[in-house]
């Protein structure tokens, strides 16, 4: 069986399939693999571990620009408290930190909501698998949308 003979089988017909106002979704369901992977599988939830772990407990710094180029370290700002504090007033920045890393190494996506555009002072994760992007005329993708049901 050859690549395009793979690409013909009914499960890529969904992914292929669509009309611009109404998306057809796969029928993997990725919630399920990911948490049978992560559940089941001691070498997974290792390595997961390990990485997250030690991405967590690297703390952040800030730069700007100065004149010429030249980086100059921002000492105190809200996104460094943030970053390497508390990411919001029920989560440390470690947990935080912990839970992009662990979606990010199963999902390949992340998603967070801040609470302020101008300056964030607080940051909550969003379970990838709940979120689904709105289809644009013009762009690619116009949004996404969190939907926390099945």
């Amino acid at each position: 069986m050859g690549f395009l003979d793979f690409l013909k089988k009914d499960k890529w017909r969904y992914v292929m399939q669509g009309n611009l106002n109404k998306p057809v979704w796969t029928t993997q369901k990725d919630k399920a693999f990911i948490t049978e992977g992560y559940n089941r599988i001691v070498w997974v939830y290792a390595c997961v571990g390990a990485i997250s772990s030690a991405v967590s407990s690297v703390p952040w710094l800030l730069y700007r620009k100065g004149r010429g180029g030249r980086l100059i370290e921002v000492e105190d700002h809200p996104i460094l408290t943030m970053l390497n504090n508390r990411a919001n007033p029920y989560m440390s920045s470690k947990d935080f930190i912990d839970y992009w890393c662990t979606y990010l190494a199963l999902e390949g996506k992340f998603y967070a909501e801040y609470s302020n555009p101008n300056t964030p002072v607080s940051m909550y994760p969003l379970y990838p698998h709940y979120m689904y992007p709105i289809p644009h005329k013009t762009q690619f993708i116009g949004g996404y949308k969190y939907r926390d049901w099945e």
